[in-house]
């Protein structure tokens, strides 16, 4: 098992699928392909390999649509379902590219739509839940600034600055 290493090319010398071939006497980074226990390592030059952007972008997104949700209390619920859903597209073609042309992101890809799945969920509930709040008439007041006289206890003060305008 530790003498395996990796199919080779039939000149043995042609570089991967995204590793450039090096251009005569330019200075190239040097990377190990392969190595085996007692034999020495395989090396190819090249450059980094691609980055699979789209399904970096998808799991940030997702991340950042759920951090959203949170940093606003759920208020943003209908702004973060449409980040979600641009982050399961990128996820989906961040999988296809990953597939298709063999390079890393697969992993990411992957995350980055099960996390944009659980942020949707996050924001249907959310937002059905302060749609409910209006509707019905809740008040949802907070124990913050109960020592101070003038601290607004109750989130409808945001409510009315909201209503005109001010924040």
């Amino acid at each position: 098992m530790s003498e395996y290493l990796p199919p080779r090319a039939p000149d043995g010398n042609e570089p991967g699928r995204w590793e450039p071939r090096p251009n005569e006497g330019e200075d190239q980074a040097r990377m190990v392909v392969a190595a085996r226990i007692g034999a020495p390592p395989t090396v190819q030059a090249g450059d980094q390999p691609p980055r699979n952007a789209q399904a970096l972008w998808s799991l940030g997104l997702s991340i950042g649509g759920i951090a959203l949700l949170i940093v606003s209390v759920g208020l943003a619920f209908w702004l973060t379902i449409p980040v979600e859903g641009v982050a399961i597209n990128l996820a989906r073609q961040g999988r296809r590219r990953a597939q298709t042309e063999g390079i890393g992101g697969l992993r990411a890809a992957r995350t980055g739509r099960t996390v944009a799945i659980v942020g949707i969920a996050l924001a249907v509930a959310v937002g059905i839940g302060w749609i409910l709040v209006f509707i019905l008439g809740l008040d949802v007041s907070t124990d913050v600034g109960r020592d101070s006289p003038n601290a607004p206890t109750d989130l409808s003060v945001l409510w009315g600055l909201a209503g005109r305008g001010h924040l």
